[in-house]
């Protein structure tokens, strides 16, 4: 079974090379000309991502970081892969050596990157249940909900139509000095026309335009998972993939 295996990877990486008229001591410019252009194409949706989410507040609140970084590992590992491939060109007449080293190199640089891509895939969905589902029974979204009851009662006290804008109520500077979180409840109204944060049909506070019955909390949740699909799985999948290709090569006995 183990023969049968190794003759069909030798047989499919030969077509492959053979085709493409290079290989790892064949034409190895023209191979490294071949991984650059790789890697741009690898690279191209995680550079898309890091600008999309790097200025994404929501995200960076909740989530940190640790997207943008992941983000920035794959064009990385590839480079890495470009670098490791002028070992195969100093040590050609090893073949032995060479396998050993391509299955180790495409393995810890897949295991970055499927590990990273699973990360985020749980940091985004768990961030994500504890909008949707936990609002209010962890630290920061029972801050958050804590201090939109504050501005709800402060609002009904102040003018229970609502005609006037919350900041016009007379002390309202100085009952909420501190507005970061105020501030970001706001900019959730504005930005995703939704009312309150854990509570379910809440009235605007900020927004008259914000569409009643849609949660914040959720609306948010929704927009926070979105991360797990757009980085964190295609990251995974990129570096399975790279394993998979270092098994195949270390049984490739042209290497």
């Amino acid at each position: 079974m183990v023969n049968i295996v190794q003759k069909l990877i030798n047989r499919f990486c030969d077509s492959f090379f053979n085709y493409l008229g290079f290989g790892a001591h064949k034409n190895v410019y023209q191979f490294q000309g071949f991984l650059c252009l790789l890697n741009i194409l690898l690279s191209a949706w995680p550079l898309l991502c890091y600008f999309l989410y790097s200025t994404d507040f929501h995200i960076v609140f909740w989530l940190g970081p640790v997207p943008q970084y992941v983000n920035l590992i794959v064009p990385l590992c590839m480079l890495l892969l470009n670098l490791g491939v002028q070992y195969f060109g100093i040590f050609s007449n090893m073949a032995h050596t060479a396998r050993i080293t391509c299955f180790l190199m495409f393995l810890i640089i897949g295991s970055i990157l499927l590990g990273a891509g699973l990360y985020v895939v749980t940091l985004a969905e768990g961030t994500a249940t504890e909008l949707t589902s936990k609002c209010g029974q962890t630290p920061l979204t029972a801050k958050l909900d804590s201090e939109w009851g504050r501005l709800n009662a402060f609002y009904e006290a102040c003018d229970p139509k609502r005609q006037l804008m919350i900041t016009q109520c007379p002390g309202y500077s100085e009952t909420f000095p501190n507005r970061v979180y105020v501030n970001y409840l706001e900019s959730l109204e504005y930005e995703f026309d939704c009312v309150g944060f854990c509570q379910f049909w809440a009235k605007p506070i900020f927004s008259s335009e914000a569409e009643l019955g849609k949660r914040c909390a959720s609306t948010l949740g929704k927009h926070v998972g979105a991360v797990s699909v757009m980085v964190g799985f295609p990251t995974a999948i990129q570096g399975a993939a790279m394993i998979t290709i270092g098994l195949c090569l270390s049984g490739y006995q042209h290497l």
